[in-house]
């Protein structure tokens, strides 16, 4: 957190970290000392409990369905700061009637693929359509963009990574500039990750990046095994310490953390969002 912060330090450019990393409010109270403006939420049950930290939200997943739409509608009307994000324009259309009919309202960004294919419009007159369509609709307001492009901190060869970043900043400036006659003066540009922030700062063509598993040290997304293989296997009972290599998935597991210094315990922090 501390070098995240003197990364970020006189850039312009603001930290939104992804609270799926860790799911602990703890974590998430000392990463807002640290300077975060707020976080990325992947689940409506996430954002839920995010609320009580009365910060700004995020939720970076599209939300389509009528029950996830009206907690979402319960979470803006009760006072959360709850920003949305659409990719066309019938769940624009959706979102708005569940906002409006709670008497709510809130900001949307368009969510750009970013070549993941997991969501997202796929070009800049895919991306026009959803944005004009907020634009028109009550209970909503157009905020800027997402572009995440996580599986750039995956390239392992510096100068692979480095080329895929340079298409990367390219799509972000052909979006903005396209755009521009629909978004704000100063719309909010959101994406980024752990891996790819040093590249994101060389020339931030972002307004805010959503790194997350930084606040654990995370390695990698990788699934290991323990090999005996080679006959030294220990003896039965025995514990052994792992370093887990992926957080997410691995901290939704306990229901606590245990926070050590050493060999001594000095905490024990609440996973408030586990299962979320």
């Amino acid at each position: 957190m501390t070098a995240v912060r003197r990364l970020l330090h006189g850039t312009g450019v603001s930290h939104r970290p992804h609270f799926k990393a860790h799911k602990c409010l703890e974590i998430s109270r000392l990463q807002i000392e640290f300077g975060a403006n707020g976080f990325c939420a992947a689940t409506v049950g996430e954002a839920e409990v995010l609320a009580a930290l009365d910060t700004s939200v995020l939720l970076t997943s599209i939300v389509f369905s009528d029950t996830n739409l009206g907690r979402v509608a319960e979470l803006r009307a009760t006072g959360c700061e709850l920003t949305l994000v659409v990719d066309d324009a019938v769940t624009a259309q959706r979102m708005s009637s569940a906002l409006t009919a709670r008497g709510s309202a809130a900001e949307v960004l368009i969510d750009i693929d970013t070549g993941r294919g997991r969501s997202g419009c796929g070009s800049v007159d895919e991306a026009r359509q959803p944005a004009q369509q907020v634009e028109q609709l009550p209970g909503l307001t157009l905020g800027g963009l997402q572009l995440y492009a996580g599986h750039l901190s995956h390239l392992r060869d510096p100068a692979a990574r480095a080329r895929e970043h340079a298409d990367f900043r390219g799509l972000v400036t052909r979006h903005r500039e396209a755009l521009a006659d629909l978004l704000p003066a100063a719309p909010i540009i959101t994406g980024g990750s752990t891996g790819s922030l040093v590249l994101e700062l060389r020339d931030p063509v972002l307004s805010e990046v959503q790194c997350g598993s930084c606040a654990l040290m995370d390695v990698e997304y990788l699934h290991g095994r323990l090999d005996f293989t080679s006959g030294h296997r220990p003896p039965t009972g025995a514990r052994i310490e792992c370093g887990v290599p992926h957080c997410d998935p691995s901290i939704n597991l306990f229901d606590v953390a245990h926070v050590v210094s050493g060999d001594v315990l000095v905490d024990v922090w609440a996973i408030d969002a586990r299962g979320a």
